[in-house]
C-alpha cells in the first residue's frame, strides 16, 4: 500500500495534476483583526473558496472586517456562539454551496456585500439575519430555510431567487429587488 501511494504521488508530481481539496473549517480567533489576515483565524490560515468560515465559543459578540473581496465555501455560526456579529462594508463576500447556518439566538449583521457562487441555502435556527449590503444572486437560488427573522434592508440583484420556506421575512427596501429577480415567500411570516 505505501508503495501504491508513493506511485500516486509521483504521477500526480509529473503531471502536474491537483487532486481537489476537501473542505475545511477554519475557527475565528478572539479578535477583530480584518478577516482576511491568517491572524484572525485560529492556526494562521484564512479561509478561502474550498472553506467554512466558523464563529464558535472562542470569540463572543464580534464586529469585523472583511479587509479585501473574499470567497468562502460557507459561514457557520454554531450553537456554542454567543454575542453578536457583525461584517463591516467595503468589501465583498461570494458564497459557496455552504451557504449560512447560524443557530445561536443572535443577530448576524452582513454590511458587506454578498455574491454567491452556487445556489444557496441559509439556515438560520434562531435569532435574525440583517443582510444590510447588496445582495448579488448571480442568476443563482438562495433558499432561507429556520424559524429566525431574515431581514434584507439592501438591493437584491442578479436575476436568481430567494426562497423564503420558514421564520419571519422583511425586505425594508422592497423597491431594492431588481427586475429579473424574484423572492417567492411560502410558510413564512412577512413583516
Amino acid at each position: 500500500k505505501a508503495i501504491h501511494a508513493v506511485g500516486v504521488a509521483m504521477i500526480l508530481a509529473v503531471t502536474g495534476c491537483v487532486l481537489p481539496s476537501r473542505a475545511s473549517e477554519i475557527v475565528k480567533a478572539d479578535n477583530t483583526d480584518n478577516l482576511n489576515m491568517g491572524s484572525s483565524w485560529i492556526g494562521g490560515i484564512a479561509p478561502g473558496t474550498n472553506d467554512v468560515a466558523v464563529w464558535d465559543n472562542t470569540v463572543a459578540a464580534n464586529s469585523v472586517s472583511l479587509g479585501g473581496d473574499l470567497s468562502w465555501l460557507g459561514l457557520r455560526i454554531d450553537g456554542s456562539h454567543t454575542g453578536n456579529v457583525t461584517i463591516a462594508a467595503g468589501n465583498a463576500l461570494t458564497l459557496g454551496a455552504a451557504g449560512i447556518e447560524t443557530t445561536p439566538n443572535i443577530t448576524v449583521t452582513l454590511n458587506n456585500a454578498t455574491a454567491f457562487s452556487t445556489n444557496q441555502m441559509w439556515s438560520v435556527a434562531s435569532g435574525t439575519l440583517i443582510p444590510v449590503g447588496p445582495v448579488d444572486t448571480a442568476g443563482f437560488t438562495l433558499t432561507l430555510d429556520g424559524s429566525a427573522t431574515k431581514q434584507f434592508k439592501g438591493a437584491v440583484t442578479g436575476g436568481g431567487t430567494i426562497l423564503v420556506n420558514g421564520g419571519s421575512f422583511k425586505m425594508t427596501n422592497p423597491g431594492a429587488v431588481a427586475t429579473g429577480s424574484a423572492v417567492i415567500v411560502s410558510g413564512a411570516n412577512i413583516n
